[in-house]
Formats: C-alpha cells, sequence, structure tokens
C-alpha cells in the first residue's frame, strides 16, 4: 500500500509541473499545507470508495482520490492583482493535461512512455485516473499563512485493487 502512495503522488507532482509549464516552469508541488509564494500546488489524499462486490473475496477494487490544490494568489487587505485571470489559466491546463494522461504518464521524464503504473493496470482493461470534478475559481481559508488563498481544487480519482484482510 505504501509503494503505490508514494508512486501515484510522485507521478502526480511531475504531472502537476509538466501541466503549467507554460505559465510557471518551476512551480512547487508539495505535500498539504504549504506556505511559499504562489503559484503552488497542494495535494493531499481525499476520501475512498470500496467496491467489495468486485472481483473476489480476496482482492476487492478501490478508488482513492487526490485533492490537488492550485494556489495562484495569497490574497491578503492590499491584494491588488490579475490572479483570478491567470487562475481560468492554469484551470484550462490542468484539466487538459490531466485528460491526455489518464495513466498517469508524462511527457518527457522518469514517466513518459512507461505504459503507467501497475496499479492502473488490471481488470482485463486499464483503469485511468481521471479528474471527476473541480471547484472553479475559489477563495480558500487557511489560516496557517495569514492570508486567503485563491486559486481551485481538482478531484483526482485513483483505481486500484487491494487485498481484503
Amino acid at each position: 500500500m505504501v509503494d503505490y502512495i508514494q508512486e501515484a503522488f510522485l507521478r502526480i507532482f511531475a504531472m502537476q509541473k509538466e501541466a503549467v509549464a507554460t505559465l510557471k516552469t518551476d512551480i512547487d508541488t508539495q505535500f498539504w499545507p504549504w506556505q511559499g509564494d504562489p503559484p503552488y500546488f497542494t495535494s493531499r489524499f481525499g476520501p475512498s470508495n470500496e467496491d467489495l462486490s468486485s472481483y473476489s473475496e480476496d482482492i476487492g477494487a478501490d478508488v482513492d482520490t487526490v485533492l490537488m490544490r492550485i494556489v495562484t494568489a495569497h490574497i491578503t487587505e492590499d491584494y491588488r492583482g490579475n490572479a483570478q485571470d491567470k487562475t481560468h489559466q492554469y484551470i484550462a491546463l490542468i484539466k487538459s493535461y490531466f485528460r491526455q494522461h489518464p495513466m498517469l504518464t508524462t511527457d518527457a521524464g522518469t514517466y513518459a512512455d512507461d505504459g503507467g503504473p501497475d496499479f492502473l493496470l488490471w481488470g482485463g482493461g486499464n483503469q485511468v485516473a481521471e479528474i471527476k470534478s473541480h471547484t472553479g475559481t475559489v477563495v480558500f481559508t487557511n489560516s496557517g499563512i495569514g492570508a486567503m488563498q485563491l486559486g481551485c481544487e481538482f478531484t483526482l480519482t485513483l483505481p486500484y485493487l487491494s487485498e481484503v484482510l
């Protein structure tokens, strides 16, 4: 299980960097929380669904979610900027990139043309990681950084097989 989590996040971080490279070439990708200078990504595990009716009494099909947040600005009292327009651009790039790479592969680097991770290769066909929804441009409250975050949060699904204990 730990290998699955580690591999999933390493792939997602690489994809996030590539997805927005035309706007920001050195974007930070981290686990939640992060207090760097925007724009940056934070990602964390979200809700999980089990499908115990699938496969066998020893193997179940699960779907985890990863909540990926792109933060484009910190909004303070004196904020003046065009981060909302940038957020719209980031949303379009991220949706398009993840749609084009449903097997968590990248165009360059470690995960280019590797066919995808083993945890997506089962059931007589490929399962796909996909963005199921996003928040649109919103303001997130984050008391730890003394400012609100402007950005968008995406829900990415990760289907995989798990051993029923």
